[in-house]
């Protein structure tokens, strides 16, 4: 019968490991067997590398463009009023 309250210890395979799948990066295909850990971190790179590049005063006006379609806004601006 299998004791439950014993855990088994986590598994210690360093090839899961980023920093040995990092200093063990080559050109070589096949370097390494699991590089999901670098994978993971190429993504994030990427992404944030993506996010520091856009221009903020740019972005902020395409927010405010597209807050005044949603609301009508814009539709309203341009209509023409009679006049009184």
């Amino acid at each position: 019968m299998k004791d439950y309250n014993h855990r088994e210890p986590p598994r210690r395979d360093h090839r899961y490991r980023l920093f040995y799948q990092l200093t063990r990066i080559t050109k070589d295909k096949g370097a390494l067997v699991n590089d999901d850990r670098l994978d993971a971190v190429a993504i994030g790179v990427h992404y944030w590398t993506q996010q520091m590049a856009r221009d903020a005063k740019t972005e902020e006006n395409k927010y405010k463009e597209g807050m005044l379609e949603v609301s009508g806004v814009r539709e309203a601006r341009y209509r023409s009023f009679p006049k009184t």
